[in-house]
C-alpha cells in the first residue's frame, strides 16, 4: 500500500490515495475536507452559576447557482438531521430542484412548532484551505424563515462521506472515496 500526498505543516492531509498491487492494480482515491470544531460557553448555564461548554462541528459550503457557485458559508454539521436546512436568505439564489411542500419540525411535538418549507435537492461542494469536495446533491428543507441556521444533514452528505471526529482534540474531517 502506498500513500500519496503532501504534508501541510503538521495538519492532516487533504487529498491522498491508497494504491495496492496484489492480484491486480487497485487505486482508491480519497479526499479529506477539514472541518471546524468549535467550543463555546453555554451562556444559560453561566446564568445559573455553571460552566458548561457546547461543541459544534462546522463545514465550509458553497452552493451551485444558475451561473457559478455561491460565496463560501459556514454550516453546522448535524448527523441527527435527516435533511439539511437552508434559510431563505441563502437558497433564493440557488439552483434547486423542488420536490414538494412540507414543514420543518424540531424536537417539540406540537403542531404549532413548525415552519413552512419545501423539500428540494441542492448541489453543493465543501471546501477547506486545501481543496474542494466532489459535488454533492443534498436533500434540504428550504424555509422562508431568515433566522434558522444553515445545517447540513444526513441525506446527500453523510451517505457519501466518512466522518472522522477526534472530539478530545477538537479535530474532524470528512473523507470522500472515489
Amino acid at each position: 500500500i502506498r500513500l500519496a500526498g503532501g504534508s501541510d505543516g503538521g495538519r492532516a492531509r487533504t487529498r491522498f490515495r491508497i494504491c495496492s498491487w496484489n492480484e491486480g492494480s487497485t487505486c482508491i482515491r480519497r479526499m479529506r475536507i477539514q472541518l471546524d470544531v468549535r467550543r463555546t460557553l453555554d451562556l444559560e448555564a453561566v446564568e445559573h452559576g455553571k460552566t458548561l461548554w457546547t461543541y459544534r462541528c462546522f463545514a465550509r459550503v458553497r452552493f451551485q447557482q444558475s451561473h457559478g457557485w455561491s460565496d463560501e458559508r459556514f454550516a453546522i454539521l448535524d448527523t441527527g438531521a435527516p435533511f439539511s436546512v437552508i434559510p431563505a436568505t441563502v437558497w433564493e439564489s440557488l439552483a434547486v430542484t423542488d420536490l414538494f411542500p412540507t414543514e420543518l419540525r424540531g424536537l417539540i411535538p406540537k403542531a404549532t412548532a413548525t415552519l413552512p418549507a419545501h423539500l428540494a435537492t441542492v448541489p453543493c461542494v465543501l471546501t477547506d484551505e486545501h481543496g474542494v469536495s466532489p459535488t454533492l446533491t443534498v436533500v434540504a428543507l428550504l424555509t422562508e424563515a431568515p433566522d434558522v441556521p444553515l445545517i447540513l444533514g444526513w441525506s446527500g452528505l453523510f451517505d457519501r462521506a466518512k466522518l472522522v471526529l477526534a472530539g478530545a482534540h477538537r479535530r474532524a474531517h470528512l473523507e470522500f472515496t472515489s
